[in-house]
């Protein structure tokens, strides 16, 4: 059952996100640049600005649920962390020991085959830390659970953040923050100190959540009524940065991370547009529909399973042979990813969510 304080428009943002990072993990590697060229393949970037969108609605939703808790809580911490555990951890730990446990015990060794780093960071988050340390991706098709390992750091640190300081000092610290640290990634990409390490450390990729709290502890202060006053603003700021972001598209990676700021503020704007629209408005319709709210409900194990899933088909099949077999091919394997991910909340996550449910976070 749905919670009636539950925003639609919410769950079909995090829809449109995943299928932004799926299609880019399944379509990059189907339409390579022996198949298509440079430039079409090029088009597939824009798919990883998903992962700046989450970040952003990650930031959003944990600083309002802080928030709230932090004022009529009696177990701050504990409650907080109980949920999260209980959201996060059965599947990503479960999928852990599927892909490394029982595959290679029965033989299959096509996931393991592809991850050179030592599988322990898996299991301990901290897959992004040894990217950046070493400047290489060594975990292979889980190398996208380097933003699941900088969420997991995000909230270990923000719930003691929202607890020692009052909202307007929490605005003026994420404002500080995101300056300081989107300048000194950008130095480090000027510098040429690391690819890889700019594109993975905690520190360099805080672009995203620290605007989604700003944008929290906005919508909190203006209320739903004066916040709405301010949706051409937002929308004048949703254009400008959509200039920017393809501007920083067109540089390549010759454009010194500027994109994940653009792509952050992008992200924000869009949010806060969507947020202070009108319910009727065509911004409310769009991330209103059925079937991108449905992405966004099984997100989650949608994004974990992306990534093993193609060493595991690779063997039965080849993307890379026509465009129209590629296009095939990526069609079919977010469709199956889509799949699995709902058999995975009906069989395995909702017994944990239900559990999840009943403790209350704040009263």
């Amino acid at each position: 059952m749905e919670s009636p304080h539950r925003i639609a428009c919410l769950d079909g943002f995090r829809g449109f996100a995943i299928l932004m990072v799926t299609m880019f993990r399944f379509g990059s590697h189907a339409f390579t640049e022996d198949l298509v060229g440079r430039l079409p393949s090029k088009i597939f970037l824009i798919g990883t600005a998903g992962v700046d969108f989450f970040f952003v609605l990650s930031g959003f939703l944990i600083t309002g649920l802080l928030l709230d808790a932090k004022e009529n809580s009696d177990h701050y911490y504990s409650r907080f962390y109980m949920r999260r555990a209980l959201r996060i951890f059965p599947l990503y730990f479960a999928s852990l020991f599927l892909f490394l446990v029982v595959l290679p015990f029965l033989g299959n060794t096509k996931v393991t085959d592809t991850i050179d780093g030592s599988t322990l960071h898996l299991w301990i988050y901290t897959t992004n830390l040894v990217v950046a340390w070493n400047n290489e991706w060594c975990f292979g098709c889980m190398n996208h659970f380097w933003s699941l390992a900088i969420e997991e750091q995000f909230y270990l640190v923000w719930p003691v953040v929202i607890a020692l300081l009052r909202p307007n000092k929490i605005a003026t610290l994420c404002i500080v923050s995101f300056v300081i640290l989107a300048v000194a990634r950008i130095c480090f990409s000027v510098a040429g100190l690391g690819d890889a390490s700019e594109k993975s450390f905690t520190l360099f990729r805080m672009d995203g959540l620290l605007l989604g709290a700003i944008a929290s502890i906005h919508f909190r202060n203006q209320g739903i009524n004066g916040f709405a006053i301010d949706r051409s603003r937002w929308n004048i700021g949703l254009i400008a940065c959509l200039g920017c972001y393809g501007m920083s598209l067109l540089l390549g990676n010759n454009d010194y991370t500027i994109r994940f700021t653009s792509v952050s503020l992008l992200a924000t704007c869009l949010l806060l547009s969507v947020l202070s629209s009108n319910p009727e408005s065509w911004q409310r319709k769009i991330f209103e529909i059925g079937w991108l709210r449905s992405l966004g409900k099984y997100s989650y194990a949608m994004y974990i399973f992306q990534g093993p899933l193609v060493p595991l088909v690779d063997a039965y099949v080849s993307p890379s042979k026509t465009i129209a077999n590629a296009g095939l091919y990526t069609l079919a394997m977010l469709a199956t990813t889509y799949l699995l991910s709902v058999i995975s909340w009906y069989a395995f996550e909702r017994w944990f969510l239900a559990i999840k449910d009943r403790i209350a976070f704040a009263k």
